[in-house]
């Protein structure tokens, strides 16, 4: 009912700047609660599987940041070298991709400032960052006068041209299952979470690495995830108690 909500909200408010309403009605109504969503998470061979069968291909940078960093599609997309710090094995997100139309580039600041944030990488992923940018010189050799020079992003296609987000979305999900594995590219940030929390991750520090709101977020949509996390809670408790 929330999804559905969203869709006649944002229709009325387009009326109203038709000037066929002089007011949005949905406003005056309070919106349904949203439904607990519960994460779905892929597995290790998969993961292996996605990215043998991707490289090399230009969905290939996206699928393996979103696994590794657990940044949202929008922020992968939206990543400029600037942002890239090797030295130092961070990544910072500035600014997302929301644009609608494959011709039409749009970038727009994180919505909140907990998106707006630092992740840190691993030695692998400065590896295969370092390979990228490798890549990409090569293709932008191989495009010449064609290549798209003034966006500088991490996550781009052949000819530096930005990946429409929901385009990227909808052809990674058939790739995906080309490969055998279905799954969306919303589930490899389920992913990474999950596979933080279950190596003993805290979840402050996975809300934070995901850029949630709070950590009440991370914990409603990660905590069937997570096992074990209410027995550390009780044995906490208990070990408390029991100190003199």
């Amino acid at each position: 009912m929330r999804y559905e909500f969203n869709v006649l909200h944002k229709a009325l408010d387009q009326a109203v700047d038709w000037g066929l309403l002089s007011y949005n009605p949905a406003d005056r109504v309070k919106p349904p609660k949203p439904e607990k969503v519960e994460a779905e998470i892929i597995t290790k061979k998969e993961i292996e599987t996605l990215l043998q069968g991707l490289e090399g291909t230009y969905f290939y940078m996206p699928v393996f940041l979103a696994i590794y960093t657990g940044g949202r599609l929008g922020e992968i997309l939206g990543l400029t070298w600037r942002d890239i710090n090797l030295a130092k094995g961070t990544i910072h997100i500035r600014q997302t991709s929301c644009q609608v139309s494959p011709d039409k580039p749009e970038f727009k600041q994180p919505k909140t400032a907990k998106s707006r944030r630092v992740i840190d990488i691993s030695p692998a992923v400065v590896v295969e960052l370092k390979k990228h940018e490798k890549r990409q010189k090569k293709w932008k050799v191989a495009a010449g006068e064609a290549w798209h020079d003034g966006f500088n992003l991490v996550c781009c296609n052949e000819i530096g041209w930005p990946i429409n987000p929901p385009t990227l979305s909808s052809c990674f999900t058939k790739e995906a299952a080309k490969l055998g594995v279905y799954t969306t590219f919303h589930k490899l940030r389920h992913t990474h979470a999950s596979i933080l929390g279950n190596n003993g991750v805290p979840l402050k520090v996975i809300s934070d690495r995901l850029g949630h709101s709070s950590i009440a977020v991370t914990g409603d949509i990660y905590s069937h995830l997570l096992p074990g996390m209410g027995r550390e809670a009780a044995q906490g408790f208990e070990k408390f108690l029991a100190e003199k």
